[in-house]
This record gives structure tokens, C-alpha cells and sequence, in this order.
């Protein structure tokens, strides 16, 4: 080898390591979305605890069942962190989880349904809840047009979490028992995470 293959190869040799280091700081480090361009600090889980509202019967019925987005209960779909059923919705052991499944059932439904409006009318069907108003407040809370398509990324999905937990219930119930740090949580267990070690 010449000196000048010689340099050549440390100086490719570098500019392996560097994107290497960022790879692996990127995929190990900081799970994270590497799509998340926000200035926004990323969560630090070292002092988080997760609530548990089971047996709090004051509660609106799906953060009784550590359950905000009021999934159903499907026999067949063990959720992580699932424990049981309690008048046919899934009960979670704490809302860190529920927060995961309902991550994770949105992001499905969205990958099928695109618009927030074919998503929101097929989670919250018209039998079932005044699917109109659903799909109005979601979108004024978020700023995403019912016939736009929603994106999958850290920040949209947090706050569409926020906008379907008011919805799910009330306003001032999620306001006051859902914090920043549970949604950050609850989304660290996806792929859709925001999070340091």
C-alpha cells in the first residue's frame, strides 16, 4: 500500500468511525426517531415512576384502568403490561403501559386508514361516540386537518395521545392525572421514543 493509499484509508477509516459513533449513539444510546428535527430536550427516565389508578373509582373509568385511550379488550392481543379486563376494556398493570398500547394500536390504524379522519372514524366509531365532534376537537387540538394524512413521528403521536386521552376522559380528568412525563413514558415503549438513558 502507497502512503497515499495509506492516507486515504485513515481518512475513510475516520469518517467510518464518526458515522459508526453516531449509528450506534443514534440506535443504542438514544432510542430515538431519527426523524425528530425539534429543538426539543429529549426525556430522561431516570426519576420517573409510572401512576397506577386501579381501584380509583372516582376516576373516569379508562385511567381506572390505566387504560386512556379506552382500548378494547381482545382475548387474543396480549398487550405488554396487560393484566385483565374490566367492563370490556383492557386493563393495564400502569398507565406507562396503556399509554404504549394505545401508541402502537393509533400508529396501525393510522398506517391503514392514512387521514386522521379515516382513523378517527374507524377508533371511534359512530355506534359507539359522536364521531363528528371527535374527529373536530382532535383536529383543532392538534392542528392536523381531518382529511390530512397523519404523520408517524415522536411529536404528532404525543399529541394526538393528549387530544384522544381529553376525548377519552374529559379534559380536566386527563389534564390533571396524564402528565408530559407519562406521555414521554408511555412512548418510550414504542418506536416512536424521545428518550436518553
Amino acid at each position: 500500500m502507497t502512503r497515499g493509499e495509506k492516507i486515504l484509508f485513515i481518512i475513510a477509516g475516520s469518517f467510518g468511525a464518526y458515522y459508526l459513533y453516531n449509528y450506534f449513539v443514534r440506535t443504542r444510546l438514544i432510542i430515538s426517531d431519527t426523524s425528530n428535527t425539534t429543538d426539543q430536550p429529549l426525556f430522561n427516565m431516570s426519576n420517573y415512576t409510572s401512576p397506577d389508578y386501579r381501584g380509583q373509582a372516582s376516576l373516569p373509568l379508562g385511567l381506572q384502568n390505566n387504560n386512556p385511550g379506552n382500548i378494547r379488550y381482545v382475548a387474543s392481543i396480549p398487550w405488554q403490561g396487560q393484566v385483565g379486563s374490566n367492563q370490556g376494556f383492557a386493563v393495564f398493570s400502569d398507565l406507562q403501559h396503556g399509554i404504549r398500547a394505545f401508541v402502537i394500536n393509533a400508529s396501525n390504524l393510522i398506517k391503514q386508514d392514512g387521514t386522521l379522519q379515516a382513523y378517527l372514524n374507524q377508533y371511534a366509531p359512530s355506534g359507539e361516540n359522536n364521531t363528528t365532534a371527535y374527529i373536530d376537537y382532535v383536529s383543532a387540538a392538534t392542528g392536523i386537518q381531518p382529511t390530512d394524512a397523519v404523520s408517524l413521528d415522536h411529536d404528532t403521536l404525543k399529541g394526538l395521545a393528549k387530544a384522544q386521552f381529553e376525548m377519552e376522559n374529559g379534559t380536566s380528568a386527563a389534564d390533571q392525572y396524564i402528565s408530559d412525563a407519562d406521555l414521554e413514558a408511555g412512548l418510550s415503549l414504542t418506536p416512536y421514543s424521545n428518550i436518553i438513558s
